[in-house]
């Protein structure tokens, strides 16, 4: 009898466990997140193959100035940056579904402006939902050390199919995927800004960001870096609130 009792109540607490999942997703169902307008600056380093990691900011602005081109998207001398109110707008929908309106990723604000994508939405663990957008947008994938660099510093892989082009990139469809952290129920959109410069005698070139991209700094890249290459990383996040 005990241990019947005991079986009962072990399904009882499982099944409970389920439906807490379930509930942890709803949360999202038919509601609708919009940029707050401001992201707050958590980070910046400059990440060298020697394995020294550089926090002074005059350091890092200096190699940032000197390696970019046309224009970088860092952000000195203030803890916080100020982006459109609606930068991104995220529409969650039943069974998973979303609809995005957002400006272009990587691209400064300033020159760019609002489409809206179709999406999928995936809980990883309890503190990560991602973003899948279902049609793809074209663009490069350059093939030099400094993109293996850059594509290597980011964690969620966007998926792509590419064709060749010239001999230095690829003509590719890129399909957008960009990690949100669950933080107290609040979402949060993690921004990086990079800075890939590589050492290379044979392919000496350097890659930036002129507009941030929606994605995890990986750290793990570092332990990968060939003697001469740098990554200049500044890591910002934005409170999309719900409406």
């Amino acid at each position: 009898m005990i241990k019947k009792i005991i079986l009962t109540a072990i399904i009882a607490a499982t099944i409970t466990s389920c439906k807490k999942n379930v509930i942890k997703g709803d949360f999202l169902t038919s509601s609708t997140y919009k940029a707050s307008g401001t992201a707050t600056i958590l980070d910046t380093k400059l990440y060298t193959s020697s394995g020294i990691v550089i926090t002074d900011t005059t350091q890092i602005r200096s190699f940032v100035q000197r390696n970019t081109f046309p224009a970088h998207d860092f952000t000195f001398g203030s803890s916080s940056v100020s982006f459109p109110s609606n930068y991104i707008t995220i529409h969650f929908k039943i069974n998973n579904t979303a609809q995005v309106d957002r400006f272009q990723i990587g691209a400064s604000p300033a020159s760019s402006s609002v489409v809206s994508y179709p999406a999928a939405y995936y809980f990883i663990g309890t503190d990560r939902v991602d973003i899948q957008e279902i049609d793809s947008v074209t663009n490069y994938n350059y093939l030099n050390s400094c993109a293996a660099i850059f594509n290597k510093s980011l964690l969620v892989s966007v998926k792509k199919s590419c064709s060749p082009g010239t001999g230095t990139f690829e003509i590719c469809r890129f399909l957008q995927r960009y990690p949100i952290r669950i933080i107290n129920g609040k979402l949060f959109l993690e921004m990086i800004s990079l800075v890939t410069k590589s050492g290379s005698a044979l392919s000496y070139c350097t890659m930036n960001t002129t507009g941030p991209v929606w994605n995890f700094f990986d750290q793990g890249v570092t332990s990968t870096l060939s003697p001469g290459d740098t990554i200049a990383v500044q890591v910002k996040e934005m409170e999309l609130v719900k409406q």
